[in-house]
């Protein structure tokens, strides 16, 4: 007599295989107890070695110092104006700026090279003054007062510390300042009279650090033609 087939065994829950299929039988129809326990563990992805972890994360940290370094140590180089008009050290590429305005003695050409030294704290900047009209200008004194006046004024701060400089024959002031814009403000202000032109070096210091080397760096090696 035949040896009657072995009843169907019931589905245990949760143990489909994957997209709902049913767990595989042996060759005589039973379902086995690895099945029934909820067949293979599904093997877990190997994740990156803490090695690999460590070591990009040390070299993040080198790379930040490195930039952190250079970030401290600017770079001095000389910039020259592209119409040859002066020549200064600046600590990074000046953003230029250009522009005219009216005045009541006629228009007045005005550029401006600034660069944001963060690293340092301050901000350094030329600015030029030409008027289109030449040959009538005021007294030199007067137009270093006024240049003077006009930055007090633009900080609402007053000047402090002024005495005469001299660029060659050019006659100039240097004047410290002290205001509120944007927090409590320092500006070193160097002025020249050129001929027609007028020249502003200013040193911007946020907190009122004194002055530094650089900022003497930059104030002494500015130069005209």
């Amino acid at each position: 007599m035949d040896e009657a087939a072995p009843e169907p065994q019931p589905a245990v829950p949760g143990n489909e295989g994957a997209e709902g299929e049913r767990p595989k039988r042996d060759r005589r129809g039973y379902v086995s107890s690895r099945a029934r326990l909820g067949a293979v563990t599904p093997r877990k992805k190997k994740g990156p070695s803490p090695f690999v972890i460590v070591g990009a994360a040390v070299s993040l940290v080198i790379a930040g110092c490195c930039v952190a370094t250079s970030f401290l140590a600017p770079q001095w180089r000389s910039y020259t104006a592209a119409d040859g008009s002066f020549t200064v050290s600046f600590p990074g590429k000046p953003e230029v700026v250009t522009s005219s305005f009216q005045t009541p003695n006629g228009a007045v050409a005005f550029a401006s090279y600034t660069v944001k030294a963060t690293f340092l704290g301050r901000v350094y900047g030329v600015q030029s003054y030409e008027p289109e009209v030449k040959g009538s200008r005021p007294p030199d004194d007067a137009r270093l007062d006024a240049m003077v006046a006009a930055t007090a004024k633009e900080l609402n701060g007053k000047a402090e510390n002024q005495h005469p400089v001299s660029l060659g024959s050019y006659p100039g002031r240097e004047v410290e300042l002290s205001g509120v814009q944007n927090g409590q403000t320092r500006v070193l202000l160097r002025v020249y009279v050129v001929q027609d032109r007028v020249f502003e070096l200013k040193v911007f210091q946020v907190g009122g650090f004194e002055t530094t080397d650089d900022d003497r760096t930059f104030l002494n090696s500015f130069r005209v033609p």
